[in-house]
Parts: structure tokens; C-alpha cells; sequence
């Protein structure tokens, strides 16, 4: 897919090249026109995004509403690839993850610290969703995620090692990264892992336990009887 005609959409494909450069030419421009819809629509409802774009651009809403479907299909659910008519690209979401963790540390202003939250989180009882965010004045921006059926039984250990291996190639060897968890995620091998990338883990573990210090960074977080400190 080439650029839009339109410069507003381009720029925000533009950006979203320079952003997530691991996708292909084709998915960055596709998911700029999507992103900038968004925005437009202040909403993520495919329906009113194509209908917003339809006006905009002259096309059909059918159209569009195939194209951003295909953005997030299987390689061989792609038009024209059972037929041998063309070969697809499949979106791999973990790819983007670095890219995703260096687009928020390029104009990071301040201390280089880098707070992570692991979280672990269900919908319902159909899907349970594990997540790493960068803390930020407040708010968490999601930057790694692995989504699994709620129903199913399996180890977490292999998602959240994956999750942090990949951001791990994102922060540079100069910043000092703490990583927090509720005493739910607490395990001695997940403190170990987030130990292996060089970075503080501060989990909690049974009630009232709690990191409260950590050696140069000035930073003191909660209370509790037991301080355990990061090496």
C-alpha cells in the first residue's frame, strides 16, 4: 500500500514508519490511516472509522473495512495467498515490542529510570491477559503483552521471561530500570529473570513485605516489617 494522498494521513504514516520500523512498507501506512482515524473518531469502532474514511477519502466502506480486518489475519487468511496470487506479510505483535519501549525512552526527559509494571489481568472468564507497562506520571503505557485463554492451564514463567527478554534489547546499558509486581506474580524465578536483564526487581511477596530502598536511585517505595534488596 502506498502513502495516502492526503497529508494528514501521511504524515501519521510517517511517523508510524519511524516509530514500529520492524513493520513492512504496507502494514506502517495501513495502520497510519488507522491510527489517524482513530483520533478523528475518538474511538476504535472499525464501523466508524470506515465511515469517517469513506467521507474522507472517497472509498467504500467495504473496502476499508477489509483492509484493516486483514491487517491483523493469519498470512494464509490474506486475499490472494491460498491462489498463489501474491505473498503476505502476517503481523507478529511481539516484533513491535522493542520498537514500541525505544519510541517512549527517545525523548525521555529527566532521570534515566524506567519503572515497569507486570500485571496480570482477566476478561471475564474467557481471556486472561499479561502485560508490562512503563509507569509514567501516573499512567502505564503498555508496551509488551501476551493475551491467553482463561480456561486453559499452563505456566505463565515462559511468557513473562519472553516479554522481558524482548524490552531488555530496547533500554540502553545507562538507564536503571526497577521493575514491580503485586504479591500475586511474586516468584523466585520471575525475580530472578527480571535479575538476569540487570535491572531491580521490587516484588511483593507475602503481606507487609516489600522493598522499601533501592542503593542509588533515592527511590523509596511502601512500607512493611521485611525490606528485601535487589542486587
Amino acid at each position: 500500500m502506498p502513502p495516502s494522498s492526503h497529508p494528514s494521513i501521511a504524515e501519521m504514516q510517517k511517523d508510524v514508519r519511524s516509530l514500529l520500523p520492524s513493520l513492512s512498507w504496507s502494514q506502517a501506512n495501513v495502520l497510519g490511516e488507522m491510527v489517524f482515524a482513530m483520533l478523528m473518531v475518538d474511538g476504535c469502532g472499525i464501523t466508524r472509522m470506515c465511515s469517517y474514511l469513506s467521507e474522507l477519502l472517497g472509498q467504500a466502506t467495504t473496502t476499508l473495512r477489509q483492509k484493516y480486518r486483514e491487517m491483523y489475519y493469519e498470512k494464509e487468511a490474506k486475499v490472494g495467498v491460498k491462489k498463489g496470487r501474491c505473498k503476505r506479510r502476517e503481523l507478529v505483535v511481539e516484533e513491535l515490542f522493542a520498537d514500541l519501549l525505544r519510541g517512549v525512552l527517545k525523548d525521555w526527559q529527566g532521570a534515566k529510570t524506567l519503572v515497569l509494571a507486570l500485571d496480570a489481568s482477566t476478561l471475564s472468564d474467557r481471556l486472561t491477559v499479561l502485560s508490562i507497562s512503563v509507569v509514567y506520571r501516573g499512567c502505564g503505557m503498555r508496551v509488551a503483552w501476551t493475551i491467553l485463554p482463561a480456561s486453559v492451564e499452563g505456566a505463565w514463567r515462559p511468557h513473562w521471561e519472553r516479554m522481558l527478554t524482548l524490552l531488555a534489547q530496547a533500554v540502553p546499558s545507562e538507564w536503571q530500570v526497577l521493575v514491580m509486581a503485586d504479591r500475586g506474580l511474586y516468584a523466585a524465578w520471575l525475580f530472578s529473570a527480571i535479575q538476569a536483564q540487570g535491572w531491580h526487581p521490587f516484588l511483593r511477596g507475602a503481606p507487609h513485605h516489600a522493598v522499601r530502598h533501592l542503593p542509588r536511585s533515592g527511590i523509596e517505595l511502601g512500607g512493611g516489617s521485611r525490606v528485601i534488596q535487589p542486587t
